[in-house]
């Protein structure tokens, strides 16, 4: 049930969302006042200010805060019965407000960790880059928008030949910074649009959108080029071995079309290493 609102909720805008926290109140409001003082209605309360702030963040959760306590006070000075003391309305509102503000601190905190936990479920914990399982969920999607609006995409598979050595001869401190090396020229010389992820060990792969065989043959030359001048620049002894398959129509699964890349990233291996093998995928036939 959870996730069937959950998801009802985020389809909608922030302003469709903002807008039924308000109403949402107006009604409680009404309902409140109707039931008259002999049943309690204050839990219910706290929902828009929950919808509000999960959804939308703190300050709109704060201003239905606001909406809430300022519409419950009103409503307390319409009542019929009097309290002993004028102040006690303004006590109360306080005090409501004082609850609500809590859980919006509380929501806001729970929030951030949740969102901090997704997003490292997501991403490398050395390169920052995307990882596997991440990179597998956007080719997806971008699979299923590319088969909808009809545009190419190319898949890339990189090896770092000779990684071993480096592990064995300077430690892997020193294998974990080259990493985070190629990591940041991946991302210095791709665009925002294209996702590089780790995939494991030594081995990266990109996801080129809206990129037909040309457009990708001179970013994947430009990439492998620049990952050449680093590793001489820093005194790395290591190459590239880089596959990659440009589609002009997705495969049946993004599993299918990253082996495809790979398999060109090993064809690199056996000719000789520090190459790229990158080919148009066809129904038939593959066309270099």
């Amino acid at each position: 049930m959870y996730k069937i609102i959950n998801k009802y909720i985020r389809r909608q805008s922030r302003q469709q969302i903002a807008f039924g926290s308000f109403i949402l109140v107006i009604v409680l409001v009404f309902v409140d006042h109707y039931l008259g003082p002999d049943i309690s209605f204050t839990i219910f309360y706290i929902v828009p200010i929950v919808l509000a702030t999960w959804y939308l963040g703190k300050t709109i959760g704060i201003y239905i805060a606001l909406e809430t306590a300022s519409i419950w006070f009103i409503a307390d000075l319409s009542k019929v019965t009097r309290y002993s003391n004028a102040l006690i309305p303004v006590w109360n509102s306080i005090i409501r407000l004082s609850l609500f503000l809590v859980a919006i601190i509380l929501l806001t905190a729970i929030r951030k960790k949740l969102s901090l936990e997704e997003r490292l479920a997501e991403i490398d914990s050395l390169t920052g880059l995307a990882n596997s399982r991440s990179f597998y969920e956007i080719t997806k999607m971008e699979s299923i928008r590319a088969n909808r609006y009809v545009h190419p995409f190319t898949i890339i598979y990189i090896d770092v030949d000779n990684f071993k050595s480096v592990n064995d001869s300077k430690g892997h401190e020193a294998g974990d910074i080259l990493l985070k090396q190629i990591a940041d020229e991946l991302r210095s010389n791709t665009r925002k649009t294209d996702t590089i992820a780790r995939i494991g060990g030594d081995e990266f792969a990109g996801l080129f959108p809206e990129t037909d065989y040309a457009a990708a043959k001179s970013m994947l030359n430009k990439v492998f080029s620049q990952l050449v001048k680093t590793m001489n620049r820093s005194g790395y002894s290591v190459t590239f071995s880089i596959g990659a398959v440009t589609f002009d129509k997705p495969r049946k699964t993004v599993h299918e079309m990253v082996r495809a890349a790979d398999n060109l990233m090993y064809a690199a291996k056996k000719d000789g290493k520090n190459n790229i093998v990158h080919k148009k995928w066809a129904e038939k036939d593959t066309e270099t």
